[in-house]
């Protein structure tokens, strides 16, 4: 069963950080050679608060032999919270059946760690549920059933 149409990582590098480091932490959450599958790490600038220039990277994949590994590799990371993800999954979910997870960026560039955030120094996950009918309650489902089953 299909699960996402395309997935979106993005994360905010600000002058304090390491951009090596930060590039190697996203690289890190895709178990395949992003070379070799031709993926593309997306590198946008933009001005943050009082003009600090940040750095946006972003990977996006749109293969099921991309997405399937990923998504086993991110279920099988977060571990015991995937339940706390399948029962926050309505809030989780938007209208367009859009799903997304924050990784704390902190955790995830020192200690490895899947660690969920609200904060928005993070690595947002954006995925596009492949859903049929159309409806946010199919969306629901198909989110708790994924994480619930681990």
């Amino acid at each position: 069963m299909k699960f996402a149409h395309n997935i979106s990582v993005k994360v905010f590098c600000k002058p304090e950080d390491d951009e090596s480091e930060v590039k190697r932490s996203l690289t890190s959450l895709f178990p395949f050679d992003l070379e070799k599958e031709k993926v593309i790490l997306d590198e946008q600038n933009a001005a943050g608060f009082n003009d600090r220039k940040i750095t946006i990277f972003e990977i996006r994949i749109r293969k099921d032999s991309q997405m399937n590994p990923f998504l086993k590799g991110l279920k099988k990371n977060l571990g015991g919270v995937c339940e706390t993800i399948a029962n926050e999954a309505e809030s989780r979910v938007d209208d367009e059946f859009y799903f997304f997870i924050r990784l704390d960026k902190d955790k995830l560039m020192k200690e490895g760690e899947y660690y969920l955030t609200d904060s928005g120094n993070c690595f947002h996950i954006r995925i596009s549920l492949a859903v049929f009918p159309k409806k946010k309650e199919n969306a629901i489902s198909l989110v708790k059933g994924f994480f619930k089953t681990f």
